[in-house]
């Protein structure tokens, strides 16, 4: 799947993780996005098992799997479409205050007020995926597929 297909999932809701306790979060989406999209379970199918971060905040801390796929990059870097964002927990965002545990969403652009433009899922609490704008102030960690420097 492309990145621009992603767009056809707006509306729906995904789970990836197995409790149903905390289905629809959205770290469930980038996970979605990283096995539709990514690709990245492609060479290593058993990661997708027992590859996981719990929490989106989680996903900022490099581990030995992660750093098979992904450069972790600053907040200050250039974002490029379809780059993961993690989002710092309590941060003051556009609408919204992030939770405690962060927040997690893919980039596909900026608005005319210089906000990100995010595909994502659970923001607000409990929402399919949909698009929202956030503070680029927000920004924990940019996740970026290894090898993809496009812009």
């Amino acid at each position: 799947m492309k990145i621009n297909e992603i767009i056809d999932y707006c509306g729906q809701k995904v789970q990836r993780n197995r409790t149903t306790v905390t289905k629809y979060q959205c770290v469930d989406f980038v996970k979605f996005y990283c096995e539709q999209v990514l690709d990245i379970y492609k060479d290593l199918p058993e990661l997708k098992n027992v590859w996981a971060w719990g929490n989106a905040k989680d996903w900022s801390i490099p581990n030995a799997q992660s750093k098979k796929f992904f450069d972790f990059l600053k907040p200050s870097e250039k974002l490029n479409k379809g780059d993961i964002i993690v989002f710092a927990p309590n941060s003051k965002d556009v609408l919204y205050t992030i939770s405690d545990y962060g927040h997690i969403a893919v980039y596909m652009g900026i608005d005319d007020n210089k906000r990100l433009i995010c595909i994502e899922q659970n923001y607000p609490n409990k929402t399919p995926i949909s698009f929202n704008t956030h503070n680029k102030t927000c920004i924990l960690k940019i996740l970026r597929k290894k090898g993809d420097n496009n812009a």
